[in-house]
């Protein structure tokens, strides 16, 4: 009987170790811990021409002249200014239009610097595409040999055309380059300075002439803040 109840004993302890170890649960390996500044997704990058579009040179068209420049040159001070700016075919255009207390004598000033095209481009092709015509006209002059006289009297009248549509007065003094594009309402002075080119157009009832000097004035101020 003894050695039954050791035996019976010996299979409960048994019976319950087994019961233990099956019940034990398996150890929970730690994860590390996430930074809380840690993003959850990588941040979408916008398109290199999305950035290049929106880029701008970075220059406050509205702080480029003062009020007492203003009165200065054209007899008014400062009312108050209106900025704007905008991606404009392929580039960037920062402007500030500066209202004086005769609003017809107001001056607008743009910047326009680069986005996804170099400002130099327009700049070329723009003011110096009678140069590339010319250079144009020589390859296929050579080309084809001596003209007829027929054909010379039409390319003759045809650049006294291109000629009588004013073409833009360049200017000397100011920027590394400089034209003036007169209309018949006013005009605008263009002013190339590095990577940017500025124009500068003035109200009021004065001549070409000296809206081109005022615009020169003006200018004058302008670039050394650009």
């Amino acid at each position: 009987m003894k050695v039954k109840g050791l035996i019976l004993v010996a299979a409960c302890a048994l019976a319950l170790s087994c019961s233990n170890s099956g019940s034990t649960s398996q150890p929970i390996t730690a994860q590390p811990a996430t930074p809380a500044n840690a993003p959850t997704s990588a941040p979408a990058t916008p398109p290199a021409s999305a950035v290049a579009e929106k880029s701008g040179s970075g220059i406050d068209p509205c702080k480029v002249l003062t009020s007492d420049e203003l009165k200065a040159v054209l007899g008014e001070p400062l009312k108050e200014t209106k900025a704007s700016e905008r991606p404009d075919g392929g580039f960037h255009v920062s402007q500030c239009f500066y209202s004086l207390p005769t609003f017809a004598k107001s001056v607008s000033v743009s910047i326009t610097s680069r986005g996804t095209r170099d400002p130099r481009e327009f700049w070329k092709e723009t003011f110096h595409r009678e140069d590339a015509a010319e250079k144009e006209r020589e390859r296929e002059k050579e080309k084809r040999g001596t003209k007829n006289e027929k054909d010379e009297r039409k390319e003759k009248g045809r650049r006294e055309e291109e000629e009588e549509s004013a073409p833009p007065q360049q200017v000397g003094g100011i920027g590394e380059e400089a034209f003036w594009m007169s209309s018949p309402i006013g005009g605008a002075l263009y002013v190339l300075q590095k990577n940017a080119f500025v124009r500068i157009s003035i109200g009021g009832a004065d001549d070409q002439k000296t809206r081109l000097n005022k615009s020169k004035a003006l200018a004058a101020k302008i670039l050394g803040r650009v």
